[in-house]
């Protein structure tokens, strides 16, 4: 799957559940996790400002700290341009 499918994916992900780590948002989405899930939200949050981090952290499947993110307005909008 092209890292835009992904970014897409996800960003429905944080839209229709609300804010949760990267990692939640894959295993919603059915992403591998193999896959650069957390690398796609830091995209999403940094680069496209369709993303932001809440400030809070929870425990990954390994134990390390995962950043919550919740979508903004402006992620809203591109998932009302995309369906």
């Amino acid at each position: 799957m092209r890292a835009t499918s992904q970014k897409m994916l996800l960003l429905v992900m944080y839209s229709a559940y609300g804010p949760m780590s990267s990692e939640n948002a894959a295993k919603a989405a059915g992403l591998s996790m193999r896959s650069c899930f957390w690398k796609r939200c830091s995209e999403l949050c940094n680069d496209m400002g369709y993303l932001e981090d809440t400030g809070k952290t929870e425990p990954g499947d390994a134990g390390s700290a995962r950043i919550v993110y919740r979508i903004t307005d402006e992620g809203r909008a591109a998932v009302r341009r995309n369906s």
